[in-house]
């Protein structure tokens, strides 16, 4: 296909990177072969692969914007179960005006709102005229243990390319949400809890009268201003622990800049955390008056998803079971943003996440700030 003089092909994932996995993959397998590579006039990380006779190849994330007006003969999409329908329909658009142009999709299974792989799953069960459709999958109700169903599931385990005993270590480390997706590739509720509720609620209590020294604020608001949460956090020794300084009700952006202002004056604090989303504005603002402030992006709302559900795994999270934090726990959810990554959700809209969202940001910061401490000296 590359060596068609229009070829145009295009490798789509739900970022750039994903979309680079795939694209590395064919750059080294040309690089270390002498007769790909005398086919090719620039390898390139950035630019793409281009053939002599006018064949390009190109990864781009998976946006509409990026496909149009382009004539593709050739696509390889990654990750369908998080790409928009209209996204898919823009790439089939572009391949229909390239005579025996090639459309790849690959995924594992998504959940109950990927749209696009529940009607592509059903195209293919039904037999849609020039789609073909492969499906490795465990059967319904199968245990993330039963080695029968993961031969099923995963082609590289079942043709001996995987060991039997990394894979059953690996499902048993795994969420049980993220194990049956990942390796029975079977597709999952979205409402998925972010924790077991048993697990928070067996952790150590904390159990102290005076907050320590240089402990990380955090504060966070629930998107209707119906409430906010203000959180103090340490490291001590392998635990992160982890306090609940002031719950705020129908707070406006004076009484939450007042009430984090004040408590940050009389809390010795060594920095303020705050979603830059929901709060950035106030952060900007506590910056003028001279206070240290860390202002959390996308890319910290996805790390402090994982790493405070490993410590609350791990049992080295301390915290003073208030009520309200427990509540809000039993209904936090987690949504998949690229493969393998979450981030912490609402399950509904009446659903209020802002102790819940104070305490992980500020136990991140926290530990984040121990780390780099720690590798210093």
């Amino acid at each position: 296909m590359l060596s068609r003089g229009d070829a145009n092909v295009f490798c789509l994932a739900s970022n750039r990177e994903q979309a680079g996995i795939v694209y590395n993959r064919l750059l080294q397998t040309i690089l270390n072969n002498e007769h790909l590579g005398k086919r090719f006039v620039k390898t390139s990380e950035t630019r793409g692969l281009a053939t002599h006779s006018g064949g390009m190849f190109k990864s781009a994330p998976s946006k509409g914007a990026s496909l149009q007006g382009h004539s593709l003969s050739g696509v390889i999409a990654d990750e369908l179960h998080l790409m928009k329908p209209e996204v898919w329909d823009s790439i089939i658009i572009g391949a229909g005006q390239q005579r025996d142009s090639l459309v790849v999709g690959i995924t594992t299974a998504g959940s109950s709102d990927s749209e696009l792989l529940i009607r592509l799953y059903n195209q293919g069960k039904a037999g849609t005229p020039g789609m073909g459709f492969a499906l490795w999958e465990a059967p319904e109700g199968a245990e993330v243990n039963d080695v029968e169903a993961l031969k099923k599931a995963n082609p590289a385990f079942a043709e001996g390319r995987m060991d039997a005993d990394q894979v059953l270590s690996e499902v048993a480390m795994l969420p049980k949400a993220d194990a049956i997706r990942y390796r029975l590739n079977r597709f999952i509720d979205q409402d998925n809890a972010w924790i077991d509720i048993d697990n928070f609620i067996t952790l150590p209590r904390l159990d102290l009268k005076d907050i320590p020294k240089d402990v990380v604020l955090c504060v966070d608001r629930t998107p209707e201003w119906s409430g906010a949460t203000i959180t103090a956090s340490w490291v001590e020794g392998k635990e992160v622990k982890t306090d609940i300084v002031m719950s705020i009700v129908e707070p406006t952006f004076e009484k939450l800049s007042d009430a984090i202002r004040e408590t940050a004056l009389q809390v010795s604090h060594s920095k303020i955390v705050m979603d830059g989303y929901s709060l950035g504005d106030l952060g900007d603002n506590l910056k003028k008056m001279g206070f240290q402030v860390a202002i959390h992006t996308k890319k910290d709302a996805i790390n402090a998803c994982g790493l405070i559900r490993k410590t609350i795994m791990d049992k080295t999270l301390v915290h003073p079971y208030n009520e309200i934090l427990i509540s809000q726990m039993r209904r936090a959810s987690v949504k998949e943003v690229t493969e393998g990554e979450y981030r912490i959700v609402r399950t509904s809209d009446d659903v209020q996440l802002d102790a819940v969202m104070a305490t992980v940001m500020g136990c991140y910061q926290a530990l984040v700030d121990a780390d780099a401490e720690a590798q210093v000296f």
